[in-house]
């Protein structure tokens, strides 16, 4: 009796403590939360000290999001896309437009993958570098372009704020 506790214990517990895989794939069930704006869709889970994001778009071109601002200015922009292999880039939005982040980098690791016409962002980011301590919300843009590029204009955007647990 006390084995299959103890079994029943470790299998309750690495369900409840499982993180979602960081390989392009958003599956059902991996991510906490959800939100879908429009042919864009966010995938989160805030764990312990990582915050775990996944977008999808239906574009076979570079999906986006973005933290810490309702707008592109100011926020931490993480996007990529897949030709080849997956290409990614951290920026910082600058009024209409973004840049290479000169801080720090926030992100902890990332991938990327196109399946027919969707393409999907996972990306794992440091909880401290994106929310203040003590912070129940987190502004976050999401965009999406047709282009394999990181230069191309988006196709469709959308901001939100999402509660954090």
């Amino acid at each position: 009796m006390k084995q299959l506790f103890i079994l029943l214990f470790l299998c309750f517990g690495i369900f409840i403590f499982a993180q979602p895989v960081v390989d392009g794939i958003a599956s059902p069930g991996e991510y906490g939360q959800s939100l879908a704006k429009g042919n864009i869709t966010l995938h989160y889970s805030i764990t312990g000290d990582k915050v775990f994001l996944a977008v999808t778009g239906r574009t076979k071109g570079w999906v986006a999001v973005g933290v810490g601002s309702r707008r592109m200015d100011k926020a931490a922009i993480y996007m990529g896309y897949f030709k080849d292999k997956g290409e990614f880039t951290e920026q910082i939005g600058k009024g209409h437009t973004h840049a290479d982040n000169p801080g720090r980098p926030a992100v902890i690791s990332w991938a990327v993958k196109e399946e027919g016409n969707f393409t999907t962002l996972e990306v794992v980011l440091e909880r401290s570098s994106v929310l203040e301590a003590g912070k129940t919300d987190l502004d976050i843009i999401l965009a999406m372009g047709s282009a394999d590029s990181f230069r191309g204009s988006h196709t469709s955007r959308s901001s939100d704020t999402i509660a954090v647990k």
